[in-house]
This record gives C-alpha cells, sequence and structure tokens, in this order.
C-alpha cells in the first residue's frame, strides 16, 4: 500500500497531518490515532519507520 495513495482517506479518517513546519509526522501522534482507532488492540510503543507505519494501518 502506497501511503500517498491512502493519505486523503486517512486524513479524513482524522489521522494526524504533517508537522506545518517541518512536514514530519509525529509518531506519538500516530500512535494516539491507531489507539483510538483500534481501541487500543493494536500497541505500538516503539518509534516506526514509514513501511512499519502502512502495514499496522492496512491490517486496519
Amino acid at each position: 500500500m502506497d501511503f500517498n495513495i491512502k493519505r486523503a482517506d486517512l486524513e479524513r479518517a482524522g489521522f494526524p497531518k504533517p508537522m506545518q513546519i517541518l512536514g514530519n509526522y509525529d509518531i506519538h501522534a500516530i500512535d494516539a490515532w491507531i489507539d483510538a482507532e483500534t481501541g487500543g488492540a493494536v500497541r505500538v510503543g516503539q518509534d516506526l519507520d514509514e513501511a512499519e507505519m502502512l502495514r499496522r494501518i492496512a491490517k486496519m
């Protein structure tokens, strides 16, 4: 799954947008979003690279 293909759908679902100045994503905000979406069923707890983040989103 290509993140950029799903990005608009994810953002409509409340996925955190990148930081305005740097353009980077806040992994802690993403973790919180995943927890909220899954009821805490997916435990992240560590910084993720983009590929791992996408694998976990695809499982939702």
